[in-house]
């Protein structure tokens, strides 16, 4: 028991630590181009396009922002604790397969509450669509992979891990018996970058963050370059309670509530929803039942 609370107070310092990293952000952050919801995938790939074609960028994050310190190995205090989603009873969930189902309480909806969202415990597993694929759509892999080459190079994708000696020894019996194989790309780096480092081999992929930087997060292969533009500022620990309507109905903004209690609004030209499908739609659901309410 003594080592878990132990793990427990590891994660809150954790936290304490990656909320200093943000002790330089301004709670005047009051206008901006474009402000983003959320930091995964989607919204750090609006945000590191957005910042290098000269805009100015607010993304708000629900999570903390965690350092490569933060990422270690204990199980317990990762995957097993409020390290990556919110414990229940701090912010209790339901669920429901269908709609004649009862609801039970679940973090099912959860993907990550981090900067760089569930792309940090991701496995950098990026499989592009073969050609067979695009049967029926209005563009064909042709059209698609430039853009396929430019996100691999970006987030870093390559076959050229070490391989597995049983995953070896399988590929081998494989082509024995006439089958082709050919490795997974991963967005993991094998060779280290000016601003990220290579693999270290550690097996903790999936599930865990990447202590070295070398996993292509959102956080590590998006948001670090948007951020170095000098155009780009993530507000961590801040939670998005209602999109702002200006003119003509469209968005001009959000209301934010930082974990200090403190409100604010931030006024934008363009309000991008991007925090996970749930949340997103959670978020987009609120502000119409608000306004039927009204």
């Amino acid at each position: 028991a003594a080592r878990w609370q132990s793990r427990l107070r590891g994660v809150e310092t954790s936290r304490r630590r990656a909320a200093r990293v943000q002790a330089h952000m301004t709670a005047a952050i009051t206008s901006a181009d474009v402000v983003v919801v959320g930091s995964g995938a989607a919204g750090g790939a609006v945000a590191y396009a957005c910042a290098h074609k000269g805009l100015r960028v607010v993304v708000v994050e629900k999570g903390p922002e965690y350092k490569r310190s933060d990422y270690t190995h204990d199980e317990l205090a990762i995957c097993r604790r409020n390290f990556f989603l919110p414990y229940m009873a701090d912010e209790p969930r339901t669920f429901r397969e269908h709609a004649v189902h009862p609801a039970g309480k679940s973090n099912f909806a959860w993907i990550s509450c981090c900067v760089g969202g569930g792309t940090v415990h991701w496995s950098g597993f990026s499989y592009r669509f073969a050609a067979a694929d695009f049967a029926g759509w209005p563009i064909d892999f042709a059209t698609l992979l430039p853009h396929y080459e430019r996100a691999e190079a970006l987030l870093g994708v390559t076959r050229a891990l070490k391989v597995h000696p049983f995953a070896a020894r399988f590929a081998e019996r494989l082509r024995a018996l006439g089958q082709a194989t050919e490795q997974s790309p991963r967005a993991i780096l094998t060779d280290a970058t000016p601003t990220r480092g290579a693999c270290n081999y550690c097996d903790f992929c999936g599930s865990y963050g990447c202590e070295t930087g070398a996993k292509g997060s959102s956080q590590e292969a998006l948001l670090l370059s948007a951020r170095a533009t000098g155009r780009c500022e993530v507000v961590s620990r801040a939670v998005v309670t209602e999109i702002v309507k200006g003119e003509a109905g469209r968005a001009s903004g959000v209301r934010v509530v930082r974990d200090n209690g403190e409100r604010s609004e931030i006024r934008a030209g363009v309000v991008v929803v991007a925090a996970s499908a749930i949340e997103s739609a959670r978020l987009l659901t609120l502000k119409a039942a608000t306004e039927d309410a009204a």
